[in-house]
């Protein structure tokens, strides 16, 4: 039953994957489902959980599991707004770099040496932007590989242990599968939209 079709992706001739400038319109998709799934404002993938591209049209559900090989779970935690801001100034500048996200917004700028830097970060929804208040709790949506030190998380936890650590959600692949088979039709072009 691997080859069921779960979903129908459209929006696009380009095949979706990474690219060296961070772009990576289905790992973008997958935040998303992250933080809609969860309930979460802000969600956090790393790109090298995700290991699969997908072309324009059917994607059967080995696709899925393709994409998602690890069986992470799917994990939430509290973080106040300042925790949030000095996190991501953190992972966004580490080895991995281009940490996939939902619910905010990343101001970068460029140096002398052509790299890209983290500035501000404001809340966004896709639509309306706000500030990320220092003293405000929020719900972060990530996996239990980078809740538990994956990656440049590392860099993270030894000013940081997360706080209401909630990793019963399920497995990764499993609820993307089910998100994508309840969508039917998934329309890329959202996310390809740079206002977006």
């Amino acid at each position: 039953n691997y080859s069921e079709i779960i979903c129908t992706v459209i929006g696009t001739d380009e095949i979706l994957t990474i690219e060296k400038n961070g772009s990576f319109y289905l790992g973008n998709m997958v935040a998303d489902i992250y933080r809609q799934v969860t309930g979460a404002e802000i969600s956090i993938v790393s790109y090298g959980n995700l290991r699969s591209s997908w072309s324009p049209g059917k994607i059967p559900r080995y696709k899925i599991s393709d994409l998602q090989p690890f069986r992470n779970l799917f994990c939430t935690f509290t973080m106040n707004g300042e925790e949030v801001k000095k996190m991501l100034k953190i992972i966004q500048s580490g080895r991995k770099k281009y940490y996939l996200t939902s619910g905010i917004k990343q101001i970068l700028a460029k140096d002398r040496n052509g790299e890209y830097h983290l500035t501000d970060i404001k809340l966004f929804d896709g639509y309306k932007e706000s500030d990320i208040n220092s003293s405000d709790e929020y719900l972060i949506s990530a996996n239990d590989f980078l809740s538990k030190g994956g990656d440049d998380f590392e860099k993270v936890l030894p000013w940081y242990k997360p706080r209401n650590l909630n990793c019963n959600y399920g497995v990764d692949a499993e609820i993307v599968e089910k998100y994508l088979k309840a969508q039917q039709v998934i329309d890329v072009r959202k996310y390809m939209d740079d206002n977006r």
